[in-house]
């Protein structure tokens, strides 16, 4: 039997576009897999959508959060990981769309690697609910990892991130990494997945297959990362990947938790918000500011040389 990979969709009042998810899922080329959906207190019609998939096709499982677990994303993501059997787990948010190819050609990729392995691909943005995705090339982070930890410094560098449903992830590794933080009301996926890097032992990347991201669906959380609980949140996901990086690598300060402090630091200078001083002592170690421009102008420069001009459209359906 192939190995088998589990997808877990956290899902909220999303019916009008958690049909494309579910729809990228069933028509991935790869067969062995099954897709958990689990619904935080849908009011629309999400709930007789799911089924129907369900009745369509057995894989599909549907669980509603019991009233007495947390409400948000992470906790959903957390029953989902209760319930999976697969080999490899596949995250996957209810708005967002994977190629149909992304199972089979990450798992023939890390069928020759140890479980410590994680495999990345490419990824896109599609900035309106319907459309054809910009498929990102040429980006740092595009590469494979011998040491994961790299894959942190780089990101910091190039002020980039992975969505998270690039990731396809051994079980194992996600046994290692633990489960989500559900206190975290920001950069819970970010705090989550720099467990997951600290805990692999290497990173294959995938070129010729993608992940898409959706702007614009709703529910996202938007204004919520400037107003003080929110500033609270990411600013406590940060310390926990702080004490995560010098607990695994040795290291204090780390490159990336810098990089994270600058940019917040940055955005809240930007709207004169009080919450700089507030916060003032997370904020004393971020790069300083020639350090943060020079390192800004080398990466648009770099972005300028080898993505621009390797920006395209893909049908979310490769040959």
């Amino acid at each position: 039997m192939k190995d088998k990979i589990s997808v877990i969709i956290p899902t909220y009042n999303r019916a009008h576009i958690l049909k494309d998810a579910l729809e990228c899922v069933l028509r991935q080329t790869y067969p062995n897999w099954e897709c958990i959906i689990i619904d935080d207190g849908s009011t629309d019609h999400s709930e007789r959508l799911i089924k129907e998939y369900a009745i369509i096709d057995n894989r599909f499982k549907f669980i509603k959060r019991p009233l007495s677990r947390n409400k948000g994303a992470a906790t959903c993501r957390n029953i989902g990981l209760e319930n999976a059997t697969g080999d490899y787990i596949q995250f996957l948010d209810s708005d967002d769309i994977l190629a149909t190819n992304k199972f089979e050609i990450q798992i023939e990729l890390l069928k020759n690697e140890d479980l410590n392995a994680i495999a990345t691909c490419r990824y896109g943005i599609m900035k309106t609910m319907q459309g054809n995705p910009k498929i990102l090339y040429g980006l740092a982070s595009f590469r494979n990892f011998e040491n994961p930890h790299n894959l942190l410094k780089t990101l910091a560098l190039s002020f980039s991130y992975f969505p998270l449903h690039v990731f396809l992830i051994p079980k194992l590794i996600i046994e290692k990494a633990g489960m989500w933080n559900e206190h975290l009301s920001v950069n819970d996926d970010g705090e989550y997945f720099s467990r997951v890097i600290l805990n692999s032992s290497k990173i294959k990347f995938c070129n010729n297959t993608f992940a898409v991201y959706r702007m614009g669906a709703g529910n996202r959380i938007t204004t919520q990362i400037m107003e003080d609980e929110g500033v609270k949140s990411y600013i406590e996901s940060w310390n926990l990947i702080e004490r995560n990086i010098a607990k695994k690598m040795g290291i204090n300060n780390h490159i990336y938790v810098r990089a994270a402090k600058t940019n917040m630091y940055n955005r809240l200078l930007s709207e004169n918000s009080p919450l700089v001083t507030k916060y003032s002592s997370f904020f004393k170690d971020r790069w300083t500011n020639p350090t943060y421009f020079i390192t800004l102008v080398i990466n648009k420069v770099r972005t300028i040389l080898m993505v621009s001009s390797k920006i395209f459209y893909f049908d979310l359906q490769p040959k």
